[in-house]
């Protein structure tokens, strides 16, 4: 075989090679992604638990010193 007949499968290979790499980046990238969003959502609801807790607190601050007052 020459080199002129190898070549087309070179090329072949590389495209198919280049083609699976791209796939392979994107589902990284995808899947990076999602652990990011879902790490997001847990500090998300963590601060949201903490303000309502926190409200909960002033609620009854507020409720105990109208009392008093």
């Amino acid at each position: 075989m020459t080199f002129a007949e190898i070549l087309p499968m070179l090329n072949v290979f590389g495209v198919v090679g280049g083609a699976i790499w791209c796939v392979a980046k994107i589902s990284s990238a995808i899947a990076l992604l999602n652990a990011s969003v879902t790490r997001l959502e847990g500090a998300v609801s963590k601060m949201e638990r903490r303000l309502t807790d926190h409200e909960t607190r002033l609620s009854r601050l507020e409720v105990t010193n109208a009392r008093k007052a």
